[in-house]
């Protein structure tokens, strides 16, 4: 899965091919495809976000093909008031002992709920989801939620990492629609 912001920078599309040998293959010829070109578009092998939403990306090389889904969101203040099928990311800056705060409404639709880097290899602010019951979702920074009634989510500013250093990221909920 592949998540982007309307506005930032392109991002690399990595992937490895691995021969029959189980070796990685380098030379490559294919193609890679975005479903929807007004969610998100390519430029060579850079994907960039052009509006909220969900696609998918296609690699074809030779005769396998694999797929990655591709994620959206819009910038906003907050996430609450989030509409089914919406996407937004909230850009954070937390220093040292802040807590942000957000309901998140109870619904019959999941959430997605992760932390987006600002920049690579840096501490990430944290987060809890009360109210909810959630599962991890791809990597240590993300969940699948459903929310109950007074379900929020609290990011902060863990006390295992210095305090005087401010922490980026961009928290993003995706609230699902089974439409």
């Amino acid at each position: 899965m592949m998540n982007l912001v309307v506005g930032d920078p392109a991002q690399d599309v990595t992937f490895e091919a691995v021969g029959m040998d189980g070796l990685p293959v380098t030379l490559l010829a294919g193609q890679v495809f975005v479903a929807d070109s007004s969610i998100a578009t390519l430029d060579g092998l850079r994907l960039r976000a052009r509006a909220q939403g969900s696609t998918a990306l296609t690699i074809r090389i030779g005769d396998r093909l694999a797929y990655a889904a591709v994620h959206t969101y819009e910038r906003a203040l907050s996430p609450e008031g989030i509409r089914p099928g919406q996407h937004l990311a909230v850009p954070l800056h937390i220093s040292g002992g802040e807590m942000l705060r957000w309901r998140l409404s109870a619904s019959a639709e999941g959430y997605y709920v992760a932390m987006l880097p600002e920049h690579d290899n840096q501490p990430l602010p944290r987060f809890v989801i009360v109210g909810a019951s959630c599962v991890p979702a791809l990597d240590a920074h993300s969940f699948f939620c459903l929310a109950q009634h007074g379900a929020s989510v609290t990011v902060y500013h863990p006390q295992q990492i210095d305090p005087k250093q401010e922490l980026a990221g961009s928290l993003a909920v995706w609230r699902q629609s089974w439409k």
